[in-house]
């Protein structure tokens, strides 16, 4: 028996085009998968004060009369994922410099408040002290939360008949977590 070539080759193209067919059929195994998410969240607790210098004028008579103040925009900018607090606190009473030196006036005849900006809600006037108060209390999770910070004297406040100067405190503001 006489095999031609053109058989064996016909044989061959034959079998490689079944194993190919064969090779591309699919048989479905597994159509689906899981795959494990994790979020890991880290405490953000931050307070930036904007306003490092805070001027209260006692020059005039209506001021020493009526009080004076100043608010300062912007002063405050607390971020915290979770609800918080802001405390104020003196290093002691404003002690004179230069002309003044050897005077003192009580830090608690300043008295400050805050309010988110662009409100006019303002928290409860509180007379500074060396001792930390809680300025802004159980303040919602936010980030950037901007706070305008208003300072004042009340009138007719003898704590001001000192010597003309410049008298000065330095306050720590602090956040905390809840």
């Amino acid at each position: 028996m006489k095999t031609s070539f053109k058989t064996i080759t016909s044989t061959v193209l034959f079998l490689a085009l079944g194993f190919c067919l064969n090779a591309t059929s699919a048989n479905a195994q597994l159509t689906s998968g899981n795959t494990v998410v994790t979020v890991t969240v880290v405490d953000v607790l931050a307070l930036v004060v904007a306003v490092p210098a805070v001027p209260i004028s006692m020059g005039s008579l209506t001021e020493f009369q009526n009080g004076s103040g100043f608010t300062a925009p912007a002063q405050l900018v607390a971020s915290s994922n979770r609800p918080y607090d802001i405390k104020v606190k003196s290093d002691g009473d404003l002690q004179g410099l230069l002309t003044a030196a050897g005077s003192s006036i009580p830090i608690s005849s300043i008295a400050v408040q805050a309010a988110p900006t662009l409100t006019s809600t303002y928290t409860n006037a509180l007379n500074l002290s060396a001792a930390d108060q809680v300025l802004i209390s159980n303040a919602p999770s936010a980030m950037a939360k901007v706070y305008d910070v208003k300072y004042s004297t009340s009138g007719d406040k003898s704590a001001f008949y000192v010597k003309g100067g410049a008298y000065v405190a330095t306050l720590t503001y602090s956040i905390s977590a809840h």
